[in-house]
């Protein structure tokens, strides 16, 4: 029984069936809030995750949206290098399609000497080990074309599997520039090379017009003062061979020694002065193959060297110095004759190859001229004979030039020379 305290009453006990209800009632009002709350959990999970799918789903098409449109090939591989994506540019790179390119193995892509090395740096890659990221190699096109690339690799997941994603950059642009940097910087190394050089034949040149400006300066007075002692020493000998009827043998080939030499000073003399003081020139009505007869003619040839002329004469009359001219002809013949000191043949020619010019050529089959002595011939001073002073040829061109013409060389050790003289015909006279 229970006491009701405020009435003063006890209360009668309830039956066991209605305590029952009471707990069934309250078991069930807890469990609807649970499930309540369970559904409350799971309406917010399935909300998380569809943002979670659709913020993937976003990423994606970011994702693809910029590897479609980027400017380098991307590329994923499996573990075993077989292709599982592949970009436009990637597609444009290789020559092969999208389509193409999923499936195909990276080794049918890579050029043979470096897919060795290519597969171990994408071994070590995927176990973890570090490597350079960048890398340059190449590739086969579809077309069979080579394509120089440099790739960056990147480990990835494809499927749950390790994977690997690559991106490759077309280096050909950049290989021809730096092939084309290499040939201009080994251009300009040979025009600093070529530079220098020529500075330092300027320099050589200098140091020979300084040479020369102070040989100017004593050639006159010397060969003036040279020229009284070879005289009488010439007026000597002509005198002792007029007095002595039969000289002994060595004293005749003394006198002949002498005269023959003095013969030779009264030259370089003349050639000093020439060259020191060149005359200015006297231009009258000139056959030009009577100059070159009268050269020849004035020429002590040895019995040993055949002359053999080819003068055309449709050579025309034209206002020249043929004293100066001589002189050309004279040094350009003794050059000749002195390099075939074992004989051999001198041809001398003349024609007429254009209205404007003549052309005279002298070709002797004497020893030749070394190649690397060609560009010094008409030089000051230069000469490779035991006598002489390197003058004759160095006025031979002053003189040809002073006429408004041209003097070359071409030579071949042990065949011989050939010097051709151009000399401007447009100034003629009528015969």
């Amino acid at each position: 029984m229970i006491r009701d305290a405020e009435k003063g009453k006890i209360e009668p006990k309830k039956p066991a069936l209605e305590d029952e209800k009471e707990v069934l009632k309250l078991y069930s009002e807890r469990l609807v809030t649970k499930l309540e709350k369970n559904v409350l959990d799971l309406e917010r999970e399935i909300t998380e995750r569809k943002r979670a799918e659709e913020a993937l789903q976003e990423s994606e098409e970011n994702f693809r949206a910029l590897a479609e449109n980027a400017s380098d090939g991307i590329l994923i591989a499996t573990g075993e290098g077989v292709h599982v994506y592949a970009n436009k540019r990637a597609a444009e790179i290789t020559g092969y399609s999208v389509a193409e390119l999923l499936g195909i193995n990276m080794k049918e892509l890579a050029h043979p000497d470096e897919f060795k090395k290519l597969a171990e740096r994408l071994q070590k890659r995927l176990t973890g080990e570090y490597v350079s990221r960048r890398y340059e190699t190449a590739i086969f096109r579809k077309d069979g074309k080579k394509v120089p690339i440099e790739i960056a690799g990147a480990q990835t997941v494809w499927q749950c599997k390790p994977a690997l994603i690559i991106i490759v950059h077309d280096i050909t642009e950049r290989k021809k520039a730096e092939e084309a940097m290499k040939e201009y910087s080994e251009r300009l190394e040979e025009m600093v090379e070529e530079r220098t050089r020529e500075l330092r034949d300027a320099q050589e040149q200098l140091v020979r017009k300084e040479r020369l400006a102070v040989m100017g300066q004593l050639a006159g007075g010397v060969a003036h003062e040279l020229r009284n002692p070879l005289g009488a020493i010439k007026n000597a000998a002509y005198f002792l061979n007029m007095v002595l009827e039969k000289p002994e043998p060595k004293v005749k080939e003394t006198l002949e020694i002498l005269e023959e030499e003095v013969t030779t000073s009264e030259r370089i003399i003349s050639s000093l002065l020439d060259f020191a003081s060149p005359k200015s020139l006297m231009r009258r009505k000139t056959n030009i193959n009577d100059v070159l007869r009268k050269a020849l003619s004035c020429m002590t040839v040895p019995e040993n060297v055949d002359v053999v002329s080819q003068l055309d004469e449709a050579l025309p009359n034209t206002r020249a110095d043929p004293d100066q001219l001589g002189q050309v002809f004279g040094n350009i013949i003794v050059n000749a004759i002195q390099a075939m000191p074992e004989g051999g043949q001198l041809s001398v020619k003349s024609e007429v190859p254009s209205p404007k010019s003549m052309t005279i050529f002298f070709a002797d089959t004497g020893v030749g001229i070394a190649k690397e002595n060609l560009g010094k011939l008409f030089e000051p001073l230069f000469t490779t004979k035991a006598k002489g002073i390197g003058l004759g040829l160095a006025l031979t061109k002053i003189l040809v030039e002073g006429h408004g013409g041209t003097i070359e060389v071409d030579s071949k050790v042990g065949k011989g020379s050939t010097f051709t003289v151009r000399l401007p015909i447009g100034l003629t006279i009528e015969a």
